[in-house]
Protein backbone atom coordinates (compact mmCIF):
# COMPACT_ATOMS: atom_id res chain seq x y z
CA UNK A 1 0.00 0.00 0.00
CA UNK A 2 1.88 3.54 -0.77
CA UNK A 3 0.96 5.61 2.14
CA UNK A 4 0.76 9.06 2.10
CA UNK A 5 4.50 9.62 3.23
CA UNK A 6 5.44 7.68 0.05
CA UNK A 7 3.29 10.00 -2.02
CA UNK A 8 5.44 13.05 -0.18
CA UNK A 9 8.07 12.02 -1.09
CA UNK A 10 7.02 10.89 -4.89
CA UNK A 11 5.70 14.53 -5.39
CA UNK A 12 9.39 15.32 -4.13
CA UNK A 13 11.03 13.85 -6.64
CA UNK A 14 8.72 14.61 -9.45
CA UNK A 15 9.40 18.55 -8.47
CA UNK A 16 12.57 18.41 -7.95
CA UNK A 17 14.81 20.58 -9.71
CA UNK A 18 11.15 22.57 -11.19
CA UNK A 19 11.23 24.96 -8.43
CA UNK A 20 14.59 26.47 -10.23
CA UNK A 21 12.38 27.31 -13.45
CA UNK A 22 12.98 31.11 -14.13
CA UNK A 23 9.67 33.02 -13.30
CA UNK A 24 8.70 36.53 -13.74
CA UNK A 25 7.16 37.89 -10.07
CA UNK A 26 3.76 38.08 -9.54
CA UNK A 27 4.36 41.74 -8.14
CA UNK A 28 1.70 41.37 -5.31
CA UNK A 29 3.34 43.93 -3.44
CA UNK A 30 1.74 46.65 -6.10
CA UNK A 31 -1.82 45.01 -6.71
CA UNK A 32 -5.18 45.59 -4.15
CA UNK A 33 -4.60 44.13 -0.61
CA UNK A 34 -7.21 43.49 2.17
CA UNK A 35 -5.73 42.63 5.43
CA UNK A 36 -8.15 41.97 7.97
CA UNK A 37 -7.69 39.86 12.02
CA UNK A 38 -4.44 38.11 10.37
CA UNK A 39 -5.41 37.08 6.39
CA UNK A 40 -4.21 39.18 3.77
CA UNK A 41 -6.55 38.54 0.78
CA UNK A 42 -4.93 39.51 -2.84
CA UNK A 43 -8.13 39.36 -5.33
CA UNK A 44 -8.10 38.80 -9.02
CA UNK A 45 -4.71 37.59 -9.22
CA UNK A 46 -3.99 36.33 -12.84
CA UNK A 47 -2.56 32.82 -13.17
CA UNK A 48 -2.89 32.55 -16.55
CA UNK A 49 -3.54 34.23 -19.93
CA UNK A 50 -5.29 32.20 -22.98
CA UNK A 51 -5.43 33.42 -27.02
CA UNK A 52 -9.28 34.17 -27.31
CA UNK A 53 -10.26 33.57 -23.86
CA UNK A 54 -10.56 35.81 -20.65
CA UNK A 55 -7.65 36.01 -18.17
CA UNK A 56 -7.90 33.18 -15.51
CA UNK A 57 -7.81 34.57 -12.40
CA UNK A 58 -7.36 33.13 -8.28
CA UNK A 59 -7.57 34.68 -5.41
CA UNK A 60 -5.21 34.65 -2.72
CA UNK A 61 -5.49 34.03 0.86
CA UNK A 62 -2.45 33.97 3.38
CA UNK A 63 -1.55 34.78 7.00
CA UNK A 64 0.13 37.87 7.59
CA UNK A 65 3.43 37.75 8.89
CA UNK A 66 3.94 34.27 8.30
CA UNK A 67 7.59 32.81 9.46
CA UNK A 68 8.15 30.04 7.11
CA UNK A 69 6.82 28.61 4.35
CA UNK A 70 3.19 27.32 4.70
CA UNK A 71 0.93 24.82 2.95
CA UNK A 72 -1.35 25.23 -0.33
CA UNK A 73 -4.70 24.95 -0.27
CA UNK A 74 -6.02 25.10 -3.89
CA UNK A 75 -9.88 25.21 -3.83
CA UNK A 76 -11.86 24.55 -7.40
CA UNK A 77 -15.22 25.84 -7.57
CA UNK A 78 -18.68 24.08 -8.60
CA UNK A 79 -21.37 25.34 -10.86
CA UNK A 80 -22.07 22.47 -13.42
CA UNK A 81 -18.95 23.61 -15.27
CA UNK A 82 -20.84 26.30 -16.86
CA UNK A 83 -21.43 29.05 -14.14
CA UNK A 84 -19.11 30.62 -11.75
CA UNK A 85 -20.18 30.25 -8.16
CA UNK A 86 -16.95 32.35 -7.14
CA UNK A 87 -18.23 33.41 -4.32
CA UNK A 88 -20.01 29.73 -2.41
CA UNK A 89 -19.28 27.01 -1.14
CA UNK A 90 -21.80 24.91 -0.74
CA UNK A 91 -25.36 25.26 -0.17
CA UNK A 92 -25.66 28.52 -1.72
CA UNK A 93 -27.79 30.26 -3.06
CA UNK A 94 -30.27 27.63 -2.66
CA UNK A 95 -30.27 27.50 1.21
CA UNK A 96 -28.00 30.13 2.68
CA UNK A 97 -28.43 29.18 6.32
CA UNK A 98 -26.76 25.43 5.29
CA UNK A 99 -23.19 26.23 4.84
CA UNK A 100 -20.60 28.59 4.96
CA UNK A 101 -19.92 31.03 1.80
CA UNK A 102 -16.35 30.37 0.09
CA UNK A 103 -15.04 33.46 1.12
CA UNK A 104 -15.59 33.33 4.92
CA UNK A 105 -14.58 29.56 4.61
CA UNK A 106 -11.16 29.89 2.60
CA UNK A 107 -10.44 32.79 4.94
CA UNK A 108 -10.50 30.89 8.38
CA UNK A 109 -8.53 27.91 6.64
CA UNK A 110 -5.74 30.61 5.84
CA UNK A 111 -5.98 31.48 9.33
CA UNK A 112 -5.75 28.33 10.58
CA UNK A 113 -2.28 28.13 8.49
CA UNK A 114 -2.65 27.85 5.23
CA UNK A 115 -2.35 29.87 1.48
CA UNK A 116 -5.36 29.44 -0.37
CA UNK A 117 -6.35 30.05 -3.44
CA UNK A 118 -9.72 29.87 -4.89
CA UNK A 119 -8.92 29.48 -8.63
CA UNK A 120 -11.56 30.15 -11.38
CA UNK A 121 -11.19 28.23 -14.43
CA UNK A 122 -12.95 28.18 -18.55
CA UNK A 123 -16.28 27.10 -17.92
CA UNK A 124 -18.53 24.74 -20.51
CA UNK A 125 -19.63 28.30 -22.45
CA UNK A 126 -15.97 29.15 -23.28
CA UNK A 127 -14.47 25.82 -23.99
CA UNK A 128 -14.89 21.96 -23.87
CA UNK A 129 -13.08 19.39 -22.07
CA UNK A 130 -10.31 18.93 -21.78
CA UNK A 131 -9.85 22.91 -21.17
CA UNK A 132 -10.78 22.83 -17.73
CA UNK A 133 -8.70 20.49 -16.42
CA UNK A 134 -5.71 22.14 -18.21
CA UNK A 135 -6.52 25.54 -16.83
CA UNK A 136 -6.71 23.50 -13.38
CA UNK A 137 -3.46 22.18 -13.71
CA UNK A 138 -1.80 25.74 -14.52
CA UNK A 139 -2.90 26.65 -11.52
CA UNK A 140 -0.91 24.28 -9.84
CA UNK A 141 2.35 24.99 -11.74
CA UNK A 142 1.55 28.54 -10.99
CA UNK A 143 1.22 28.21 -7.48
CA UNK A 144 4.47 26.09 -7.48
CA UNK A 145 6.55 28.12 -9.18
CA UNK A 146 5.58 31.25 -7.47
CA UNK A 147 5.13 29.65 -4.11
CA UNK A 148 8.35 31.75 -2.55
CA UNK A 149 6.38 34.94 -3.55
CA UNK A 150 3.35 33.73 -2.13
CA UNK A 151 4.59 32.67 0.97
CA UNK A 152 4.08 28.72 -0.03
CA UNK A 153 5.30 25.47 0.10
CA UNK A 154 5.90 24.29 -3.39
CA UNK A 155 6.06 20.75 -1.72
CA UNK A 156 2.73 20.74 -0.09
CA UNK A 157 -0.24 21.67 -2.53
CA UNK A 158 -3.63 20.11 -1.62
CA UNK A 159 -6.46 20.55 -3.85
CA UNK A 160 -10.26 20.61 -2.72
CA UNK A 161 -13.34 21.28 -5.40
CA UNK A 162 -17.03 20.37 -4.68
CA UNK A 163 -19.45 19.51 -7.10
CA UNK A 164 -17.74 20.21 -10.80
CA UNK A 165 -14.89 21.23 -8.96
CA UNK A 166 -14.77 18.14 -7.37
CA UNK A 167 -14.91 16.42 -10.57
CA UNK A 168 -11.77 18.46 -11.27
CA UNK A 169 -10.07 17.77 -8.74
CA UNK A 170 -10.55 13.90 -8.45
CA UNK A 171 -8.94 14.33 -12.35
CA UNK A 172 -6.18 16.53 -11.08
CA UNK A 173 -5.50 13.93 -8.45
CA UNK A 174 -5.54 11.38 -10.50
CA UNK A 175 -3.56 12.12 -13.66
CA UNK A 176 -0.39 13.69 -12.69
CA UNK A 177 1.67 14.09 -15.25
CA UNK A 178 -0.98 12.53 -17.63
CA UNK A 179 0.10 14.35 -21.47
CA UNK A 180 -3.15 14.62 -22.77
CA UNK A 181 -3.83 16.97 -20.71
CA UNK A 182 -0.41 19.51 -20.88
CA UNK A 183 -1.73 22.68 -21.52
CA UNK A 184 -1.81 24.10 -24.74
CA UNK A 185 1.33 26.40 -26.08
CA UNK A 186 -1.20 29.37 -26.06
CA UNK A 187 -1.53 28.89 -22.28
CA UNK A 188 1.71 29.12 -21.03
CA UNK A 189 3.30 31.90 -23.59
CA UNK A 190 4.26 35.79 -22.49
CA UNK A 191 5.65 37.23 -19.36
CA UNK A 192 4.54 37.83 -17.03
CA UNK A 193 1.98 34.92 -16.46
CA UNK A 194 3.86 31.71 -18.63
CA UNK A 195 5.38 29.09 -16.14
CA UNK A 196 7.69 26.35 -16.97
CA UNK A 197 5.89 22.99 -18.75
CA UNK A 198 8.77 21.05 -16.35
CA UNK A 199 6.66 22.39 -13.36
CA UNK A 200 5.12 19.32 -11.46
CA UNK A 201 1.08 19.45 -12.09
CA UNK A 202 0.90 17.30 -9.20
CA UNK A 203 -0.80 17.37 -5.99
CA UNK A 204 -0.32 16.12 -2.55
CA UNK A 205 -3.75 15.22 -0.98
CA UNK A 206 -7.34 15.60 -2.80
CA UNK A 207 -10.41 16.50 -0.93
CA UNK A 208 -13.48 16.41 -2.77
CA UNK A 209 -16.90 17.42 -2.14
CA UNK A 210 -19.74 15.39 -3.91
CA UNK A 211 -17.95 15.58 -6.99
CA UNK A 212 -18.64 12.89 -10.15
CA UNK A 213 -16.74 11.06 -11.54
CA UNK A 214 -17.78 8.39 -14.33
CA UNK A 215 -20.31 10.38 -16.93
CA UNK A 216 -21.68 7.48 -18.15
CA UNK A 217 -23.14 5.66 -15.46
CA UNK A 218 -25.28 8.79 -13.78
CA UNK A 219 -28.84 8.63 -15.03
CA UNK A 220 -28.66 4.75 -14.18
CA UNK A 221 -27.44 4.99 -10.59
CA UNK A 222 -30.02 8.24 -9.63
CA UNK A 223 -32.37 6.34 -11.18
CA UNK A 224 -32.17 3.55 -9.28
CA UNK A 225 -31.63 5.55 -5.87
CA UNK A 226 -35.19 6.99 -6.35
CA UNK A 227 -34.44 9.97 -4.68
CA UNK A 228 -36.29 13.13 -4.22
CA UNK A 229 -33.35 14.58 -2.47
CA UNK A 230 -33.29 18.09 -1.86
CA UNK A 231 -31.29 20.16 -4.67
CA UNK A 232 -30.75 20.42 -7.94
CA UNK A 233 -31.60 17.76 -9.96
CA UNK A 234 -31.24 17.43 -14.28
CA UNK A 235 -30.81 14.04 -16.55
CA UNK A 236 -27.15 13.70 -17.24
CA UNK A 237 -27.49 12.15 -20.57
CA UNK A 238 -29.78 15.08 -22.26
CA UNK A 239 -28.08 16.87 -25.15
CA UNK A 240 -27.94 19.76 -23.10
CA UNK A 241 -27.17 18.62 -19.25
CA UNK A 242 -23.99 19.90 -17.76
CA UNK A 243 -21.80 17.02 -18.50
CA UNK A 244 -22.67 16.88 -22.64
CA UNK A 245 -22.32 20.55 -22.47
CA UNK A 246 -18.54 20.24 -21.11
CA UNK A 247 -17.55 17.44 -23.69
CA UNK A 248 -19.37 18.77 -26.74
CA UNK A 249 -22.01 15.81 -27.41
CA UNK A 250 -24.87 14.01 -25.57
CA UNK A 251 -23.26 11.67 -23.00
CA UNK A 252 -25.06 8.71 -25.16
CA UNK A 253 -23.49 9.20 -28.03
CA UNK A 254 -19.39 10.96 -26.75
CA UNK A 255 -17.04 8.38 -27.78
CA UNK A 256 -16.18 5.30 -25.58
CA UNK A 257 -12.59 6.88 -25.92
CA UNK A 258 -13.58 10.28 -24.93
CA UNK A 259 -15.55 9.69 -21.96
CA UNK A 260 -12.60 7.11 -20.79
CA UNK A 261 -10.42 9.94 -21.30
CA UNK A 262 -12.80 12.00 -19.33
CA UNK A 263 -12.94 9.43 -16.12
CA UNK A 264 -10.51 9.81 -13.41
CA UNK A 265 -10.87 6.26 -12.94
CA UNK A 266 -8.82 5.79 -15.87
CA UNK A 267 -5.96 7.20 -14.40
CA UNK A 268 -5.98 5.93 -10.82
CA UNK A 269 -2.41 3.91 -9.75
CA UNK A 270 -0.40 3.32 -6.73
CA UNK A 271 1.02 6.81 -7.11
CA UNK A 272 -2.33 8.72 -6.44
CA UNK A 273 -1.62 11.15 -3.56
CA UNK A 274 -3.87 10.32 -0.40
CA UNK A 275 -8.14 11.58 -0.78
CA UNK A 276 -10.66 12.32 1.67
CA UNK A 277 -14.25 11.85 -0.38
CA UNK A 278 -17.71 13.41 1.44
CA UNK A 279 -21.41 12.80 -0.02
CA UNK A 280 -24.33 13.11 0.77
CA UNK A 281 -26.57 9.68 0.64
CA UNK A 282 -29.64 12.11 -0.25
CA UNK A 283 -27.73 13.54 -3.42
CA UNK A 284 -30.27 13.44 -6.24
CA UNK A 285 -27.52 14.95 -8.90
CA UNK A 286 -24.74 13.49 -8.59
CA UNK A 287 -25.24 9.87 -6.75
CA UNK A 288 -23.33 9.27 -4.03
CA UNK A 289 -22.18 5.94 -5.61
CA UNK A 290 -19.70 8.20 -7.91
CA UNK A 291 -17.92 8.36 -4.59
CA UNK A 292 -17.68 4.77 -3.16
CA UNK A 293 -16.73 3.90 -7.08
CA UNK A 294 -13.78 6.35 -6.77
CA UNK A 295 -12.89 5.28 -3.02
CA UNK A 296 -13.01 1.63 -4.12
CA UNK A 297 -10.93 1.84 -7.28
CA UNK A 298 -8.61 4.08 -5.31
CA UNK A 299 -8.17 1.50 -2.19
CA UNK A 300 -7.65 -1.17 -4.92
CA UNK A 301 -4.73 0.58 -5.47
CA UNK A 302 -3.76 1.16 -2.01
CA UNK A 303 -4.28 5.09 -1.91
CA UNK A 304 -4.72 6.22 1.51
CA UNK A 305 -8.51 6.99 1.07
CA UNK A 306 -11.18 8.53 3.76
CA UNK A 307 -15.04 8.80 2.72
CA UNK A 308 -17.90 10.44 4.85
CA UNK A 309 -21.36 9.74 3.61
CA UNK A 310 -23.78 11.84 4.84
CA UNK A 311 -27.59 11.17 5.94
CA UNK A 312 -30.36 13.17 4.87
CA UNK A 313 -27.50 15.36 2.64
CA UNK A 314 -28.32 16.42 -0.74
CA UNK A 315 -25.91 17.96 -3.30
CA UNK A 316 -24.48 21.09 -2.30
CA UNK A 317 -25.41 18.98 1.64
CA UNK A 318 -28.64 21.13 1.34
CA UNK A 319 -30.74 19.10 4.07
CA UNK A 320 -28.70 19.46 6.93
CA UNK A 321 -28.80 22.03 9.06
CA UNK A 322 -25.85 24.55 9.47
CA UNK A 323 -24.53 23.22 12.29
CA UNK A 324 -23.71 19.34 10.75
CA UNK A 325 -22.68 21.04 7.67
CA UNK A 326 -20.19 23.23 9.98
CA UNK A 327 -18.57 19.74 11.43
CA UNK A 328 -18.50 18.55 7.15
CA UNK A 329 -16.42 21.75 6.72
CA UNK A 330 -14.22 21.34 10.04
CA UNK A 331 -13.39 17.76 9.10
CA UNK A 332 -12.10 18.89 5.81
CA UNK A 333 -9.96 21.41 8.08
CA UNK A 334 -8.73 18.69 10.50
CA UNK A 335 -8.03 16.09 7.01
CA UNK A 336 -5.91 18.84 5.56
CA UNK A 337 -3.99 19.86 8.95
CA UNK A 338 -3.12 15.95 8.83
CA UNK A 339 -1.86 15.68 5.20
CA UNK A 340 0.07 18.87 5.52
CA UNK A 341 1.67 18.46 8.88
CA UNK A 342 2.59 14.31 8.84
CA UNK A 343 3.94 13.91 12.46
CA UNK A 344 6.66 17.13 11.68
CA UNK A 345 8.91 14.24 9.07
CA UNK A 346 10.22 17.05 6.50
CA UNK A 347 11.25 14.64 3.51
CA UNK A 348 13.39 16.72 0.86
CA UNK A 349 14.89 15.82 -2.21
CA UNK A 350 18.11 17.74 -3.75
CA UNK A 351 19.08 18.93 -6.81
CA UNK A 352 20.65 15.77 -7.55
CA UNK A 353 17.83 13.16 -6.40
CA UNK A 354 19.08 12.39 -3.05
CA UNK A 355 16.45 11.72 -0.82
CA UNK A 356 16.80 13.04 3.20
CA UNK A 357 14.70 12.07 6.34
CA UNK A 358 14.61 15.11 8.90
CA UNK A 359 18.29 16.04 7.48
CA UNK A 360 19.33 12.44 7.36
CA UNK A 361 20.61 10.56 4.23
CA UNK A 362 18.30 7.88 3.31
CA UNK A 363 20.11 5.22 1.67
CA UNK A 364 17.29 3.16 -0.60
CA UNK A 365 14.32 2.46 -1.32
CA UNK A 366 13.28 0.20 0.90
CA UNK A 367 14.60 2.06 3.63
CA UNK A 368 12.24 4.93 2.96
CA UNK A 369 9.47 2.31 2.96
CA UNK A 370 10.48 0.95 5.97
CA UNK A 371 10.15 4.63 7.80
CA UNK A 372 7.15 5.20 6.38
CA UNK A 373 5.15 1.92 7.22
CA UNK A 374 6.81 2.03 11.08
CA UNK A 375 4.76 5.84 10.99
CA UNK A 376 1.52 4.17 9.92
CA UNK A 377 1.94 1.27 12.77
Amino acid sequence: MRSFFGWIAAAALGVAGSAQAATVPIGLAAMAQLVRNGVVETPAVIYATVDRYRSLELDLYRPANAKAALPIVMFVHGGAFSGDPFHQLAGVPYNPDSAADNPATLWQLARRGYVVANVTYRLSGEAQFPAQIQDVKQAVRFLRAHAGEIGGDPNRIIAWGASAGGYLVNLLGTSCGVAAFEPPKLLLGGPPIGTDRSISDCVNAVADWYGPVQFATLDAMTAANHLPGPGPRSPHNAPDSPESDLMGCALPVCSADLLREANPLTYVSAQTPPFLIMHGLSDSAVPYEQSTMLAAALKAKGVPVKITLVPGAGHLFMGISKGESDKLTEETFEYIDRISHPKNIVIAVDKDGNVTWNGQLVKSNDELLKRMKALEN
